[in-house]
């Protein structure tokens, strides 16, 4: 059990290092940055190991374990929110009377909405079930906690960029197009997905090229 932390520290490491010596963006500077990170990652596996496996949740398997699984979480959304503010390039300062788009973030906010709902379930099988199988809705949510806590604060992060990276683009085009609900219905039948036809329609019948990107049929 001791092993677990620092391995999956060494797994987080290796696999943005990886990541990041294959992106466009690298460069020297903010590679040392990640290695500043990454020391700090090393620190705080260590820290809280010592923590747990060595101070007086030691007595109790079951405290050990809850604890486990909040420092992993802690540790990989620090690292995940730390790497992603390293890596992702700077939006360009908006105008101040530029609206703020959420949508990417709305989306994401569905998937919180059932994953909160989830470790509620959990917490209240926990409380209600006979003792001995307490540790199951216990190890079902903190497996769902592990797993999605890192991976959603970075969502997280990066669809804030891409909201804000949005309401640039909007806010300053280069060349901007509107089409008549006629032409936007037609474009949407042409597709073969109903699903798609159906996301089409619900967006709006615009498309807008600048320095920011592309932004057309609600993408």
């Amino acid at each position: 059990m001791p092993i677990v932390l620092p391995l999956i520290a060494c797994l987080l490491i290796i696999g943005a290092w990886r990541g990041w010596r294959g992106s466009p963006l690298y460069s020297g500077r903010k590679t040392r940055e990640i290695i500043g990170v990454a020391l700090l990652i090393v620190a705080a596996i260590i820290g809280a190991s010592a923590a747990i496996f060595g101070g007086p949740l030691e007595r109790s398997g079951l405290a050990m374990a809850i604890a486990g699984i909040l420092a992993i979480v802690v540790v990989g959304t620090g690292a995940s929110v730390l790497l992603i503010c390293i890596t992702d390039p700077e939006v360009a300062p908006l105008p101040p009377a530029a609206q703020i788009i959420t949508s990417h973030r709305r989306n994401l906010y569905r998937w919180l909405g059932r994953i909160g709902v989830y470790l509620l379930a959990n917490a209240l099988a926990a409380w209600f079930v006979p003792a001995r199988w307490t540790w199951l809705p216990l190890f079902l949510g903190g497996f769902v906690l592990i797993g999605c806590g890192p991976m959603l604060a970075a969502l997280f992060m990066r669809a804030r960029r891409l909201d804000l990276r949005m309401s640039a683009l909007i806010a300053a085009p280069w060349v901007h197009w509107h089409y008549a609900p006629a032409q936007w219905q037609s474009w949407a039948n042409r597709d073969r997905s109903w699903r798609r036809r159906r996301r089409l329609l619900a967006a709006p019948p615009e498309t807008y090229f600048g320095a920011e990107g592309v932004y057309c049929n609600g993408e």
